[in-house]
């Protein structure tokens, strides 16, 4: 929230499962982080690493092994918050959902292993 505005700066959508009518390319034990976006003119404040890390943090509460998102290839600052938070790149993972869309899977693994 930009305190100054009063206005979001991003959102993030919270995948809990593969019961979710949002769940796509789930397992299970998996929750999902999708379509996380930060408003541009915020970039850099810090917003989509509170955002990322407080849906970690709700899969860890709500006993998930791992958290999994797809990012497209161009998102480099995303994937650099990602990385810093403990995803790793599973290429076996990646989806092209529809052709011409393709999408590089990040997964954090919950349990310490």
């Amino acid at each position: 929230m930009d305190t100054e505005a009063g206005h979001p700066v991003g959102c993030a959508t919270y995948v809990p499962g593969t019961a979710s009518p949002l769940a796509e390319e789930l397992g299970p034990g998996e929750a999902s982080i999708r379509m996380l976006a930060v408003d541009p003119a915020a970039a850099g404040c810090g917003a989509g690493t509170a955002l990322a890390a407080a849906c970690v943090e709700r899969a860890r509460a709500d006993g998930f092994e791992r958290v999994v998102l797809h990012s497209l290839p161009i998102m480099s600052g995303a994937q650099r918050i990602y990385a810093r938070l403990g995803f790793r790149h599973i290429p076996e993972r990646d989806w092209e959902p529809v052709p011409g869309i393709f999408l590089l899977c990040f997964v954090l693994d919950l349990t310490g292993r």
